[in-house]
């Protein structure tokens, strides 16, 4: 920033094209203990590389890339409750379903924000995650509409989501209400449960 208070880039003549910013990354161990790395880069193509190497340097592997401005979600989980468990026999597969689109058909904006917040919170409570691309479809009106759907899961002990039940549903209701959706998806151990999204009631006047 130059001494008037104006960024560099947009002043006359810049060449400048992506500036640095912070990123975090969220990465394991082989004994399943987690830590936190982080680096300056310009773009998650960047960022991702780069952290997977420190990851790697120390003993671990990246499970996600998040950008800098999640830090303080990442550092708030309560993660010693995810990690310690020493058996995976019983651990059940939690998944959230996050749409691109809205009621409307309309696009969600900055959906990477709503799932990288998924991987964060998913990891709080099973100790990893993991986010794969889908599409999904519904119907209004006969008229079928098509988009594209991110699958945020992971592999968590019963225990472990009775105690973080609570913020996967505020997470659903949140990213429903924000995001304009009718509905919101999650999966627990093989089923399905979908959250109706409470719409503001207009105040009656006199």
């Amino acid at each position: 920033m130059t001494d008037s208070g104006v960024q560099p880039w947009s002043l006359p003549g810049s060449n400048i094209r992506a500036l640095k910013r912070p990123w975090t990354g969220i990465a394991i161990r082989v004994d399943g203990s987690t830590f936190l790395i982080h680096d300056v880069c310009t773009s998650r193509n960047d960022a991702t590389p780069a952290l997977k190497q420190q990851a790697q340097e120390m003993g671990g592997r990246l499970i996600a890339a998040i950008n800098g401005g999640l830090e303080d979600r990442i550092l708030n989980m309560n993660w010693p409750a995810a990690r310690d468990a020493p058996s995976t026999a019983q651990r059940k597969r939690l998944a959230i379903y996050i749409p691109d689109r809205d009621r409307y058909d309309n696009p969600v904006p900055n959906i990477t924000r709503w799932t990288d917040e998924a991987i964060i919170l998913l990891t709080g409570i099973g100790g990893g995650a993991t986010s794969v691309p889908a599409e999904g479809a519904w119907i209004v009106k006969e008229h079928l509409i098509r988009e594209k759907v991110h699958i945020v899961y992971s592999d968590v002990l019963p225990e472990a989501m009775n105690a973080h039940r609570a913020k996967v549903i505020d997470f659903l209701e949140r990213f429903g209400a924000a995001t304009g959706q009718d509905t919101v998806a999650a999966e627990y151990d093989g089923q399905m449960h979908f959250t109706p999204i409470k719409r503001p009631t207009a105040s009656k006047t006199a």
